[in-house]
């Protein structure tokens, strides 16, 4: 059997890389390190 899945990280909203006014993430910031440990 193939599993195909898809993931995104992000970081923070910060001045410097503003997130789109629309934009409400459902959780924190995710990044690589936590995401990978989600997934062990």
């Amino acid at each position: 059997m193939v599993v195909d899945a898809q993931v995104h990280i992000w970081a923070a909203n910060t001045a410097e890389r503003p997130w789109p006014a629309r934009a409400e993430p459902h959780r924190a910031p995710l990044g690589k390190d936590e995401l990978l440990a989600e997934m062990d």
